[in-house]
């Protein structure tokens, strides 16, 4: 015997589909579908760009980490090149002071009498400090008027002068000023 097969349809025998409603749910159910499967899309896309966006941020650490090494590298370099920078610029104003000194020694030179000798000259920014012997009371007296009419120098400051009367010779002390020093 053979058996039977029925079909079991609960909907109506009517077309439902051309019904208001049968289109409603119809359209629902395919729209439905369409957004179901736009957002599986997007998930997908979203899940296996993530693998991009994902090598892409561990190479830019990468490279981060390269230049990161570069610039360490060269902060050695750096105070190297800043510490030789700091040396030429001293090395500039001691090498300047030097020809401010050979040049106030130029000056002393032609100023002084010849019997006029210096013992001990000091200078600094400002002022030389000298020591020294003059043969005559001539020779002492033009030395310090020289000094004070000579408007590379100013201020004179005599801070001894003794005879020795055994040798008539003429011992002083003094500072002068360098007018060129006096504007800064």
């Amino acid at each position: 015997m053979a058996e039977k097969k029925f079909k079991i349809n609960l909907l109506s025998q009517e077309r439902f589909e051309k019904t208001k409603i049968g289109r409603i749910v119809t359209w629902a159910i395919t729209v439905g579908r369409y957004i179901v499967i736009a957002t599986e899309l997007i998930v997908i896309i979203a899940f296996l760009s993530r693998f991009y966006f994902d090598r892409v941020l561990t190479d830019l650490n990468e490279e981060i980490k390269q230049k990161l090494a570069v610039v360490e590298s060269f902060a050695t370099l750096e105070k190297e090149v800043e510490a030789v920078h700091k040396r030429t610029t001293l090395a500039k104003e001691l090498l300047a002071g030097e020809l401010a000194v050979f040049t106030h020694i130029s000056k002393l030179g032609q100023i002084t009498p010849p019997d006029v000798t210096f013992e001990l000259l000091s200078f600094d920014k400002q002022e030389v400090k000298i020591n020294g012997i003059a043969l005559s009371k001539k020779g002492a007296a033009n030395f310090l008027n020289a000094l004070k009419t000579n408007p590379e120098f100013t201020g004179l400051n005599l801070t001894n002068l003794s005879s020795k009367k055994s040798q008539g010779e003429i011992e002083f002390s003094l500072a002068v000023n360098f007018a060129n020093n006096q504007e800064d």
